[in-house]
């Protein structure tokens, strides 16, 4: 059986086994699970006392990340590790509800369609992308709040203003929202009412660009 020694030092301390160093952790952990120097183990109860030490490691990392700033499921997960305790660890963060994935993309949604003036499409990709499931997105998206004109507005009159009026400017405008998931409709909708600009002749021959 190995015999366990532990080295304190100033960040914590290191369980040596049979002379060799198996983990790092804190004495508060160690008493937790009743481990002390001198002490004959089997090696699955030092699997268990290693597994046990890794949980409460990754335990008190999830409630540091998620008191600073809400996160997916998928997030955590990958942020403590991506491990098999890493995945034990958010699902007890989820259970005992730190972390809600619809919660979470709710408030992504309104972030992104409201604020960064996301298409509701994009939003939902990104969404995705941050490993909140195609369903929860789709539902976060769907009760998202949003006037799309408004947007496109807000959109004009920033980040496409000084092109709009350039060569080829209009075209390059109009499918760069299109690009951004924006129909249309909403966009001739906006450039007709807030530009004066007859759209009808011209606009049809790109939308399959």
């Amino acid at each position: 059986m190995p015999e366990i020694r532990l080295e304190f030092h100033k960040k914590g301390v290191t369980v040596i086994a049979d002379e060799e160093p198996v983990l790092h952790t804190t004495a508060a952990v160690l008493r937790q699970a009743n481990i002390r120097s001198g002490d004959n183990l089997s090696q699955d109860e030092l699997d268990r006392v290693i597994l046990f030490c890794k949980e409460q490691a990754a335990r008190r990392k999830a409630v540091n990340l998620l008191s600073r700033q809400g996160m997916s499921k998928k997030s955590l997960t990958r942020k403590l590790g991506g491990d098999e305790v890493a995945g034990v660890v958010a699902d007890q963060m989820e259970r005992a509800g730190y972390i809600n994935d619809l919660e979470y993309a709710r408030g992504r949604a309104e972030l992104l369609i409201n604020r960064r003036l996301h298409s509701p499409v994009h939003a939902e990709y990104e969404l995705a992308a941050e490993g909140i499931a195609r369903d929860i997105a789709r539902q976060a998206v769907e009760e998202t709040e949003c006037d799309l004109r408004e947007n496109i507005r807000r959109l004009l009159e920033s980040r496409y203003r000084s092109k709009i009026n350039q060569p080829d400017g209009l075209k390059k405008t109009v499918l760069a929202l299109r690009r951004a998931g924006y129909c249309m409709g909403d966009i001739r909708a906006v450039l007709g009412e807030d530009y004066d600009i007859e759209c009808e002749d011209v606009l049809p021959t790109w939308e399959s660009e």
